[in-house]
């Protein structure tokens, strides 16, 4: 298995400039979670805007950064999605499986996410069999609060690493009304270990999500069901519920994962 982060017996003698100063320009806006300005970024590196903007725009034509045409400011790409879909591609084959199995059982549409910075990626998703399934926008990235899978992926997070979460999406208008109820729904999550979105990212939709579980206990993604949220009575969520969570842990199990012990307790109703 290929080490994830280099440590610093692989750093090179010499970093070549313009590819380090490239992606210390991807690691800023992935960190600010919204987009920025010619003049932030150029001030951040330390350099002047010409070179800032020679390279920003050398990473547009590859689909790794985009402008608005209205504010000029730069923001992440679409590009890097299929970048990031490669990461996990040790155990990507399992998860798509995985998906393939939920959405025959459950009827739903399926989906698969991780946390890139402060943000929600889609990186995989499987139709349900319905005639008219709800689609998930593989490779778009959003806010993580507001959706089944993002409050999975907080629940676990260090302190510092959720107020930096909550801080990108105020900035973005997505953060949640009430920050207490919020971190009461994380708190849930690691209590019954699920989560569960009703309408809060998109009008008349639900969302329920589960954690997949990595080799050394940390949670490396999140499995969710999706769909119209008028169908989703109490007898059908308790079903739902089941089935995510035994998925989730199965997957996990299957990629070498630690599952943690959780009993669920409490109303579901709490999940929002």
């Amino acid at each position: 298995m290929l080490a994830a982060v280099p440590s610093d017996a692989d750093r090179p003698r010499r970093l070549v400039p313009a590819v380090d100063r490239a992606v210390r320009l991807l690691a800023a806006l992935r960190d600010a979670g919204q987009a920025r300005s010619l003049t932030d970024l150029a001030a951040l590196l330390g350099v002047h805007k010409a070179t800032a903007l020679d390279i920003l725009l050398t990473l547009r034509h590859h689909g790794l950064v985009v402008r608005d045409p209205a504010t000029k400011r730069f923001a992440l790409g679409p590009a890097l999605a299929s970048f990031a879909a490669g990461a996990g591609e040790e155990w990507r084959p399992a998860a798509r499986a995985a998906l393939r199995r939920l959405s025959a059982r459950t009827g739903e549409t399926t989906a698969l996410g991780v946390r890139r910075g402060a943000r929600l990626l889609f990186l995989d998703s499987e139709l349900g069999p319905s005639d008219f399934p709800l689609v998930v926008p593989v490779g778009r990235l959003l806010p993580l609060p507001t959706t089944s899978l993002g409050k999975v992926l907080c629940a676990y997070l260090a302190a510092g690493e959720l107020e930096e979460v909550l801080a990108a999406a105020r900035a973005s208008g997505r953060d949640p009304r009430d920050p207490a109820a919020f971190r009461a729904q994380l708190a849930a999550v690691r209590a019954e270990g699920y989560a569960l979105d009703r309408g809060e990212h998109a009008a008349g939709v639900f969302g329920l999500a589960a954690p997949v579980w990595g080799p050394t206990g940390e949670v490396v993604a999140g499995i969710a069901v999706v769909g119209l949220l008028e169908r989703l009575t109490d007898r059908r969520l308790a079903a739902l519920r089941a089935a995510v969570v035994e998925a989730a842990g199965a997957l996990s199990r299957e990629i070498g994962g630690r599952v943690p012990t959780t009993a669920p307790s409490g109303s579901m109703e709490a999940r929002g």
